[in-house]
């Protein structure tokens, strides 16, 4: 019974829906992936940092590994590793944007009516249009935690090398404020908009137009039984 008693706790924590079900499963996966891969993001940024055109005697991936590790120290491999974590929630932001503006915009279609066929109902245009919205305000929220993750993995242990030390996401988001002020957080998001935001629009649009493709041969198949 006291088993039991404590299944039905952690179901009732648990999300209700597959979609929360699914968000939850895909944060927990990104943030594994993030401390699997952060060194090799730390190396291959070093590496582009580093002067000369590739092949002049630049190192390879695991050769900046372990240079990084011996002459920094091995914690320097997860620089920006909390900014990384804190940025799992892009997708989440994404997603709870998306959702909301599609449910807005088919509740105004049908009235306020409920209706069981919301999956195929946007179109790939709408669709497109507001996986670019959702996308490009997840960008914008999380933003600074990018700059900072990119900063953190440039910074450099040395006693000699000019660098700031910046330490940490605070810290890091700190210097920018006092640097260039609110503008300076969201240097080079442009950029990174035009990137994110055209993939996301054409990934949604593809999404809508799979459901009511597969939607459409369902209703087809029972149609014929």
């Amino acid at each position: 019974r006291r088993e039991g008693g404590r299944g039905r706790i952690l179901l009732g924590l648990a999300p209700r829906t597959a979609a929360g079900r699914t968000l939850l499963a895909s944060s927990a996966a990104g943030a594994v992936n993030v401390l699997l891969t952060n060194p090799l993001w730390v190396a291959s940024l070093r590496i582009m940092e580093s002067d000369g055109p590739p092949g002049s005697g630049r190192p390879t991936v695991w050769g900046a590994v372990r240079t990084i590790a011996r002459e920094e120290g091995p914690g320097r491999l997860w620089s920006g590793t909390a900014s990384s974590l804190m940025l799992v929630s892009n997708p989440i932001v994404q997603h709870a944007v998306y959702e909301r503006l599609r449910g807005a915009l088919l509740g105004r279609r049908r009235g306020g009516r409920p209706s069981r066929r919301t999956a195929a109902a946007l179109s790939p245009l709408e669709a497109f249009v507001l996986g670019a919205l959702a996308k490009a305000a997840a960008t914008v929220v999380t933003y600074p935690l990018q700059l900072a993750q990119v900063l953190l993995r440039l910074e450099r242990e040395g006693p000699d090398d000019g660098t700031d030390r910046r330490g940490t996401t605070l810290g890091c988001l700190r210097d920018q404020l006092a640097r260039g002020g609110v503008p300076a957080l969201f240097r080079g998001m442009g950029a990174k908009l035009l990137q994110t935001v055209l993939t996301s629009a054409f990934m949604f649009g593809t999404y809508e137009q799979t459901l009511r493709t597969v939607g459409g041969a369902y209703e087809l198949l029972d149609r014929r039984r």
